[in-house]
């Protein structure tokens, strides 16, 4: 195996890359007790235009498809369920979609081995039947009517559906109620021959193990060894325009006591990758906390005139397009707008300020390196981000000038925004 040290942390981490494509990161703890596996699959809701495995032409899959699959992926034939199986040895077990990315974890102190094995096996043997996913439609539309109702939810879908045009990002993860009741098994078998396959997915290890022990379930599982990598996988690339979709949206809900909006800055810059786009948007998340963050002169100030309840924020990259999402709690939504775009455009970071949120940023990355689950779930979100480990992130976050804020900052489009509003009463 190969060791990637994650420098000024002192944390190895024992790389290999099987015959069939599938990687396999061990992060080993001699002073822990618990484990945390996740596996890891580059497939989510964002992909519903491809080329099936075996065929040549461009197919459409319908919203929320990779979700489906999620919960599919838990039916098992002639075998004890995953829950009833993790139970036995008190491990937990998970699965979450995300809009890149599809993960499957357990957790917990016992039974390493045995649980490996069979959580690989599980993995990698769909049966998905009309029965069971007639069954699982209900299910999830269930889930979907359950999140209808959270203003919440309904304020992040809201946000997507104005931040992008063409991407699939403007879909809710688990599609519509028409989508999955239009879903057939055949649906699902197309999706998961094409995007589970080991060249496609990662499996991640961290916690207190004999790391020959585990390489060797891995290498010995007959599932495993029988599955055969797909050579490329073609996704389509969606031509996603720059305006936001439109810049205002008033949703009206009954569960809702206290308005919330959701404002919306999008930009369209180089398409960065690996370290670059990492330094990038550290340095733009610094001058948000500058901007707005908890500790903020504004977050006060706001909190100060009733403008608002709370605030947070994230950003993230698209393609080549940089997003910013900012929610709030307010009673007063049209005044709080006002405070953000004047905020937004007169906020200056200094010296002292950026050496500030380096040593935050800094302690925080020690502090998760010491926690089993909070590694495994960075180093799985380099590979999303990324698709790389970055063993370097604290050298990269060190370099990072007042000169690489300034520069961020100036190539904001803080005139291409929008704003949703959220606001109590029938719809």
């Amino acid at each position: 195996m190969n060791k990637i040290t994650l420098k000024n942390i002192d944390q190895d981490i024992y790389f290999e890359k099987l015959d069939n494509g599938l990687k396999v990161y061990l992060v080993p703890f001699k002073n822990k007790n618990n484990y945390y596996v996740n596996y890891y699959v580059n497939y989510g809701a964002n992909n519903l235009d491809f080329v099936p495995s075996g065929k040549k032409e461009m197919t459409s899959s319908p919203q929320g498809i990779a979700h489906f699959i999620e919960h599919q992926v838990f039916e098992v034939k002639n075998d004890q369920a995953p829950f009833e199986f993790f139970g036995k040895s008190g491990t937990s077990c998970n699965a979450a979609t995300e809009y890149n990315s599809t993960r499957y974890e357990f957790e917990g102190t016992n039974n390493l081995l045995e649980n490996l094995d069979y959580f690989i096996n599980y993995v990698n043997t769909p049966d998905f039947t009309d029965e069971s996913v007639e069954k699982e439609k209900g299910i999830i539309i269930e889930e979907i009517r359950m999140y209808d109702d959270d203003p919440e939810w309904i304020l992040i879908n809201a946000m997507n559906k104005l931040t992008f045009n063409t991407y699939p990002m403007k879909y809710d993860i688990a599609g519509s109620k028409t989508s999955v009741s239009n879903t057939k098994t055949e649906d699902l078998y197309k999706c998961y021959n094409t995007f589970y396959v080991p060249n496609n997915m990662a499996l991640l290890i961290g916690g207190n193990f004999d790391i020959d022990e585990v390489m060797n379930v891995i290498k010995n599982n007959k599932i495993l060894k029988d599955k055969k990598p797909l050579d490329c996988i073609k996704r389509k690339k969606y031509e996603e325009k720059e305006p936001v979709v439109k810049e205002e949206e008033v949703i009206k809900t009954p569960q809702l006591m206290i308005p919330r909006i959701g404002y919306i800055i999008k930009t369209k810059l180089d398409k960065l990758t690996g370290k670059e786009k990492f330094k990038q948007e550290t340095a733009l998340f610094i001058l948000l906390q500058k901007a707005l963050g908890s500790i903020s002169t504004f977050y006060e100030e706001m909190l100060n005139k009733k403008y608002m309840l709370n605030l947070s924020f994230y950003s993230f990259q698209i393609d080549e397009y940089e997003i910013i999402h900012i929610l709030s709690e307010t009673t007063k939504p049209d005044e709080l707008t006002k405070e953000l775009e004047k905020r937004l455009e007169e906020v200056q970071v200094d010296e002292e300020d950026l050496e500030r949120y380096k040593k935050v940023f800094i302690a925080s990355k020690v502090r998760q390196s010491d926690n089993v689950y909070s590694t495994i779930d960075n180093l799985t979100n380099d590979l999303v981000e990324y698709q790389d480990i970055l063993d370097d992130k604290i050298d990269i976050v060190k370099s990072i000038t007042l000169k690489d804020i300034k520069d961020i900052k100036k190539k904001l489009n803080l005139k291409n925004k929008a704003v949703v509003k959220v606001i109590p009463g029938n719809k």
